[in-house]
């Protein structure tokens, strides 16, 4: 393949990707407004989809059954509702609160059993109402705050509150798509959601954060192209993923795709594979092989 003709097969890629991402794409708003009235949806919508399940003991994700993932979801909106500075931590939580604020991204899986163990509710409808419940309380109590002031967040680093709300609809998106997903019903995320949970919360917290270091001795420098979104510079050196690392400016690995796409493929809901037969990623850049070698994310149900 020439030059030439991997550029043309670039570009045509990008544009399939692009065309991808403004279809269904909502009029413009603010960060906080969008975030906060898609939380709102989604929290309807994951509601609903409970209401809708008779026996919540079936596998969702993971050693996770739909009760106690809808209850994991019912966990995050007490938290991030916490987080924002809203809503004050439920009392059988409070210790479990001030550890996550000195908690990394390794322990979340630790913490999330912690929490699920004194969450005993597992009556789906029930978990409905509550959900529903904590995401009206927590727009209410911030309706006047801030949206960009900045907040501490997992292990005491700060986000804005902007970026807590865009992590709890990451939460009601990717459990809603696992419990619809086991009951084998369609969860589309609407582009813009996807794409502000991608900038507000994932690029806000950090994606390097979410990398377990590999023992791979192969260095390599990753260039991030996610539509609607600014291009980021990543590098796995030592073994360790980091970002806006400085270098000769060539790139081994460019990864182009929508936010919806990468979220699945990070978080193991969709093969990479699976992606780039879809169209929806596509790889290249001068060593693509090394792809394999990147973005190990810590395994969170």
């Amino acid at each position: 393949m020439t030059a030439d003709t991997a550029t043309d097969s670039q570009s045509r890629t990008d544009v399939a990707v692009s065309r991808l991402a403004r279809r269904d794409a909502a009029p413009a708003a603010t960060a906080w407004s969008l975030v906060r009235s898609s939380v709102d949806e989604a929290s309807a919508r994951f509601a609903a989809l409970l209401r809708s399940i008779s026996d919540g003991s079936a596998g969702a994700v993971g050693r996770w059954t739909i009760a106690e993932t809808a209850a994991h979801t019912l966990i995050a909106c007490e938290f991030d509702g916490f987080a924002a500075g809203g809503r004050a931590p439920l009392v059988e939580f409070l210790d479990l609160a001030d550890a996550i604020l000195s908690a990394g991204v390794a322990d979340v899986a630790s913490l999330n059993e912690q929490a699920l163990a004194r969450e005993t509710e597992r009556e789906l409808g029930v978990l409905a109402d509550r959900i529903e419940s904590e995401v009206a309380a927590l727009l209410a109590a911030t309706a006047d705050l801030d949206g960009e002031e900045r907040v501490a967040w997992l292990g005491g680093a700060p986000v804005s509150r902007t970026g807590v709300l865009a992590h709890l609809l990451f939460e009601l998106h990717i459990h809603g798509r696992d419990i619809a997903h086991c009951r084998r019903r369609p969860w589309p995320v609407p582009v813009p959601q996807a794409a502000a949970i991608y900038d507000r919360f994932f690029k806000e917290y950090g994606v390097e954060r979410f990398a377990v270091p590999s023992a791979t001795p192969v260095d390599v420098s990753l260039e991030l192209r996610v539509v609607g979104s600014e291009p980021e510079r990543l590098a796995f050196i030592a073994g360790r993923l980091r970002r806006d690392v400085p270098g000769d400016g060539r790139i081994d690995v460019r990864v182009t795709t929508d936010a919806a796409t990468l979220l699945l493929v990070a978080f193991r809901r969709m093969q990479p594979l699976a992606a780039v037969l879809r169209g929806r990623l596509r790889i290249s850049g001068r060593r693509p092989w090394r792809a394999r070698h990147l973005i190990q994310v810590v395994r969170t149900p």
